[in-house]
Order: structure tokens, then C-alpha cells, then sequence
């Protein structure tokens, strides 16, 4: 696939963004996760 370099930027800042808030979402379930797991 071919893009222009405007989207390209486009496309690597939403992704940028995208991986930040995964990663965040992914520790604070695996927070959450842990936490229960000792609880229990």
C-alpha cells in the first residue's frame, strides 16, 4: 500500500496514540488482574 507522506504522519501519530493508551489499558488490567488474584 502506498501512502503520501501527510498520511503517513497521520497514520503514525493515531498509532503512536493508539499503542500509549494499549499499553496503559493492558497495565492497569494486569494491575487489576494481579491485585484480585492476591486478594483471592
Amino acid at each position: 500500500m502506498m501512502y503520501t507522506r501527510g498520511q503517513f504522519a497521520i497514520i503514525g501519530k493515531v498509532g503512536r496514540k493508539a499503542l500509549v493508551i494499549i499499553g496503559v489499558v493492558a497495565a492497569i488490567m494486569a494491575l487489576v488482574v494481579g491485585y484480585k488474584d492476591e486478594r483471592i
